[in-house]
């Protein structure tokens, strides 16, 4: 379930993961991943889910933080890949098996492939 607007950017926009029973949302400067079941903490990770973090269709995360773009593994959210980035990253969307990355510092956006799960 992408989101968008201002809530978004500042992480305040939940992210459901509809084939594992799991949400992805922001506390405290980090993005956690609680099972929707019983409230269980699953995970934990370093990295703030900006906008154009997404649930993928297989069930995996991919979180867009300030300067970098990363995909989890769900529901244990364990890190699968992660690509660090030179500048900030205003927003992100997903096309097919692609990732087009929206920097600030330029009007085209970067594409990036993105790993087979």
């Amino acid at each position: 379930m992408p989101c968008g607007g201002t809530a978004c950017a500042r992480g305040r926009t939940p992210i459901a993961v509809p084939s594992g029973d799991v949400v992805v949302s922001n506390r405290k400067g980090s993005a956690q991943a609680r099972r929707l079941s019983d409230g269980v903490l699953a995970g934990r990770r370093n990295v703030f889910a900006r906008a154009g973090s997404t649930c993928l269709s297989d069930g995996r995360a991919l979180i867009v933080g300030k300067r970098e773009v990363a995909i989890f593994d769900l529901p244990a959210f364990r890190q699968r890949w992660r690509r660090k980035l030179t500048s900030k990253v205003k927003s992100a969307v997903v096309c097919g098996g692609r990732l087009a990355v929206l920097l600030e510092m330029s009007d085209v956006p970067l594409t990036i492939d993105l790993p087979a799960s």
